[in-house]
């Protein structure tokens, strides 16, 4: 038989309709457990804001590797307190968690450009945001540059006047092709050379050497950085397959085993180059080394061997005047000497032929400019190389990053025959990586600077240790 408590007409006999208002258990418990893990949130935060390192706990987030000193040290950059929450009024839009002159005590900001019109001085932390971990301070979004970029007219001081670029939302959208490439810019470089008789064709380091096949990195080498490449020296990159061969020619005065003794003093003497230098080095040095072989071996002038000239023996100012014996010494002494310049002569005219106007008209240009001084002595002037240490000024580049790519990919080197061809590397080869479907970073910052470096103040801050640590 069913319980008389189930039936609905029975309900209002067992339900207590006061249960509501008599104390219980659990809602005292309720109480104590929520106000007791209050107090005890609060006792744990005072005591950590007092241990070391306790000041972590309020920030929004740890510092950047570079300002990881200063992360028990607030007041080294927030200055003021409660600025970041004057900074949510509209009125106070002057107001900065971190101002100017926090940053400044150990960095140098120098403008991005002197064109820019600016109502009020810009706030480093507007771009610069610290309390993101790892993330780089200089990795700045690219709202803060097409912010101005995407409408330069209105951003600057001249207005539209003058103004030579275009406006910028985005690399992979109208990003403008690189002024190098863009402008036509020509190489204003004087030197000589064929990239494509270099990298297709089978060149000898010397007569009787192996062929060798060159690459783009036997000559083009990174720096230590890894950013940009060393500049191309004649004596790391060139000598080796291009010698500036000196020769000594004739038929010399020798005999037998001293003819021998003397073929080898030539082999060696033409084996040593003359100087990568100024023409009139070039010759000063010829001069030299010709005299000194000349003293050496005195038999290629006529003489008997083993005479070497220490000194010319001239008449010296004496009480009386030089007897006949004397003088005819120092006259063999003059016809030796004689002997010695009409050999030393032609050996360097015929050797500054072979290299003025032979080996280094190959690469360097002539200036049909005059050398003063005779016929005899005048010598060639040769222009400077003026090979440009880099072409891309404005932006930053990394070729260890990009060592995986075969250098032609970008600079077309391979194909060039000709010295005034610019094979700096067009908007679309860089396009084809640098994209969101790709991959790589393609916003500005990547390879965009924004403070002008030559308006850097170039005083040092002059700080001692414990000055910079706050100490």
């Amino acid at each position: 038989m069913p319980s008389a408590f189930r039936h609905p007409k029975n309900l209002s006999e067992w339900i207590e309709l006061d249960y509501h208002e008599r104390p219980r258990g659990l809602k005292r418990w309720k109480r104590l457990l929520v106000w007791g893990t209050l107090a005890v949130c609060l006792a744990g935060a005072a005591v950590a804001m007092v241990l070391p390192r306790g000041s972590r706990m309020v920030q929004a987030g740890p510092l950047t590797l570079e300002h990881n000193m200063f992360n028990d040290d607030c007041a080294r950059c927030h200055e003021g307190a409660f600025q970041t929450a004057k900074k949510l009024a509209p009125w106070n839009a002057d107001a900065h968690a971190v101002p100017n002159r926090a940053c400044v005590q150990c960095h140098d900001g120098p403008p991005h450009n002197l064109q820019i019109r600016e109502e009020r001085e810009p706030a480093c932390a507007g771009c610069h945001q610290e309390h993101r971990g790892k993330v780089s301070l200089t990795r700045v979004g690219d709202a803060h540059c097409v912010g101005c970029h995407g409408d330069l007219a209105n951003h600057r001081k001249s207005g539209a006047e003058g103004l030579k670029f275009q406006n910028i939302h985005a690399f992979n959208d109208d990003h403008p092709e690189f002024a190098v490439i863009r402008e036509s810019i020509k190489d204003p470089g004087q030197l000589q050379f064929n990239h494509k008789a270099h990298l297709r064709g089978k060149l000898k380091s010397a007569p009787n050497a192996a062929e060798v096949q060159l690459s783009c990195v036997d000559c083009h080498r990174p720096d230590e950085a890894g950013r940009y490449m060393e500049p191309i020296r004649y004596d790391k990159h060139c000598a080796s397959c291009h010698p500036l061969t000196v020769q000594l020619t004739g038929d010399f005065k020798a005999a037998g085993a001293m003819k021998e003794w003397l073929d080898r003093a030539v082999e060696e003497f033409n084996k040593k180059p003359a100087p990568h230098d100024r023409p009139e080095v070039v010759r000063g040095v010829l001069r030299e080394r010709l005299l000194e072989f000349v003293q050496e071996f005195p038999v290629v002038a006529g003489e008997k061997p083993g005479r070497a000239l220490d000194h010319l023996l001239l008449p010296r100012a004496r009480s009386r005047p030089p007897s006949d014996v004397e003088w005819q010494s120092t006259r063999q002494e003059l016809v030796k000497t004689i002997d010695r310049l009409m050999f030393v002569e032609p050996q360097k005219q015929a050797n500054e032929r072979l290299l003025l106007q032979g080996s280094c008209r190959v690469c360097h240009v002539e200036d049909r400019r005059t050398a003063a001084g005779t016929e005899l002595t005048a010598l060639p002037v040769f222009k400077p190389t003026n090979v440009p240490a880099r072409w891309m000024a404005h932006a930053r580049f990394n070729h260890e990053r990009h060592r995986m790519l075969d250098c032609n990919e970008c600079h077309k080197a391979g194909d060039s025959d000709k010295s005034s061809d610019v094979l700096m590397p067009a908007l679309r080869s860089c396009q084809q990586c640098h994209t969101p479907k790709a991959g790589a970073r393609h916003d500005c910052v990547e390879c965009h600077t924004y403070h002008a470096r030559p308006l850097k103040d170039p005083a040092r801050k002059g700080m001692t240790i414990n000055e910079c640590l706050g100490r």
